[in-house]
């Protein structure tokens, strides 16, 4: 039996179609089977930099006198006259902890948010004592298995806080390893009321956690969030 020019033209034009959409599936899966050796590859040579815990310290600080003393302390239900100390600076401060738990050393870069201070970036030595950490460039150097303690400061005056007392601090991290092969980022959050209204005095308070004593409602919790970590290969 013959088949008529146009049927069979039909045909063939159909099987072509159909080995072209074949073809087309098989060289994108295996397109996506190397990607995803190439990526297993890079996984394996980068490091891997967790943030184990992120707490917000219960007293706020204020400036130090001193370019190499610590800030100071502000002791909690210190009352606070923003007629005369508005300007005043006062700060959140939040610690951290990361660990290089990969076999490859880690480049940290820490990316603070307006009015946030990176404080300090240390490690403990061989003795025990917490050093400050190396840095190249604008990178911290965390060898593998090393844990480091990170220190950061959200400053704002006195009438900002009163105004607006959610206000939050923000640390956006950047881990490479000296392959960079992949960058995984991650956010950081943090931050607590400082003041708030004194129920029995004229002005306002160093606020804490709990605080009925001193007005009827206490103020909330305070905020120390970790994002996910999102990895981009290069």
């Amino acid at each position: 039996m013959s088949w008529p020019a146009d049927l069979f033209n039909g045909f063939v034009a159909a099987g072509t179609l159909a080995l072209a959409a074949v073809t087309v599936k098989l060289a994108r899966a295996t397109n996506k089977m190397v990607a995803e050796a190439s990526h297993a590859r890079m996984d394996a040579l980068a490091p891997k930099v967790a943030v184990l815990d992120l707490q917000v310290l219960n007293k706020p600080v204020q400036p130090a006198l001193d370019a190499h003393a610590a800030p100071g302390e502000i002791d909690i239900g210190t009352t606070w006259d923003l007629t005369q100390h508005g300007e005043v600076r006062i700060g959140v401060m939040a610690e951290g902890t990361l660990v290089n738990e990969g076999s490859t050393t880690a480049l940290v870069a820490l990316n603070p948010g307006r009015d946030v201070e990176v404080l300090e970036v240390s490690a403990p030595d061989n003795a025990g004592s917490l050093r400050p950490v190396a840095q190249q460039g604008d990178r911290y150097v965390v060898r593998p298995r090393v844990t480091v303690r990170v220190t950061f400061i959200l400053w704002r005056a006195a009438r900002d806080w009163a105004q607006d007392p959610s206000a939050l601090g923000e640390v956006g991290l950047e881990i490479t390893g000296s392959a960079k092969s992949v960058i995984d980022t991650c956010q950081l959050t943090f931050g607590k009321h400082v003041l708030i209204r004194h129920r029995a005095k004229d002005g306002w308070a160093i606020a804490d956690n709990d605080m009925t004593t001193v007005v009827p409602n206490p103020p909330p919790k305070p905020v120390a969030a970790i994002g996910e970590v999102a990895r981009r290969y290069l």
